[in-house]
């Protein structure tokens, strides 16, 4: 609700998203604020990756020629993904975003009826597209057995009910979860490139009660679940290139 409540106060407000584009950064993980060094080095990160989690990998049943290929595939789509990702002040659906959209950056209140949610940390704010804050919270904060089932899907279906329904604002189905699905390989292409190019299955035990650290870089689980899902989602867009 929170996401969907600052997505909707700014929702194509041109004159505010001017604004925002001029004085404002972009994104923590927007490919314009990496090193270019995370995108050219992404498929070496990624082939580091897969050695050294091949043994889950391969228990999750991902050892697949796709799978391996992820990071030459990430690479292949992150300038087209990235500007799909980065809406200009006068385009639909573009708004002002957290930025960094991490558990740790969301405070709630013990009572939600009486306390709001406060977001902080909003020095990656930013005009953008709410599905790429979305895409990072589920995926950061989210335990995979929660996402499972259905489960995401329910996740980003309530931000748009809230969104469209008590906000009144304007996100047709089919753009919506295109914009989410982009955003979430936006995420891993970030977190491939820079997260887990160091990753190990030690490394990810030593983080895991560490809950400033995404979810996806502390529990192996969750990892070979967002890998899953990222697959899915490259498949989708890849066939519309």
């Amino acid at each position: 609700r929170a996401a969907a409540e600052l997505h909707a106060s700014a929702w194509e407000d041109k004159e505010l998203l001017s604004k925002a584009s001029d004085e404002l950064s972009r994104a923590a993980f927007n490919l314009q604020m990496r090193n270019p060094k995370e995108l050219a080095g992404i498929e070496g990160a990624w082939s580091h990756f897969c050695t050294n989690f091949e043994n889950d990998i391969k228990e999750a049943g991902l050892w697949t020629d796709k799978i391996l290929d992820m990071g030459k595939r990430m690479k292949a789509v992150a300038e087209y993904v990235s500007k799909e990702c980065t809406p200009s002040p006068n385009d639909k659906y573009a708004t002002v975003i957290h930025g960094d959209y991490k558990a740790m950056n969301v405070m709630m209140g013990i009572d939600a009826s009486t306390t709001p949610t406060i977001m902080i940390d909003m020095a990656s704010a930013s005009a953008g597209l709410g599905m790429s804050d979305v895409a990072m919270h589920i995926h950061h904060a989210v335990p995979p057995q929660l996402l499972e089932n259905g489960g995401e899907e329910s996740l980003v279906q309530y931000y748009l009910d809230i969104l469209r329904n008590e906000l009144k604002c304007n996100y047709p189905d089919e753009v919506a979860w295109r914009h989410y699905k982009l955003a979430v390989i936006d995420y891993c292409r970030f977190f491939a490139g820079r997260m887990w190019k160091t990753a190990t299955p030690e490394t990810m035990a030593q983080k895991v009660n560490n809950k400033n650290i995404a979810n996806i870089n502390r529990s192996v689980p969750s990892a070979l679940r967002f890998v899953r899902v990222v697959d899915s989602y490259l498949k989708e867009i890849e066939a519309t290139l």
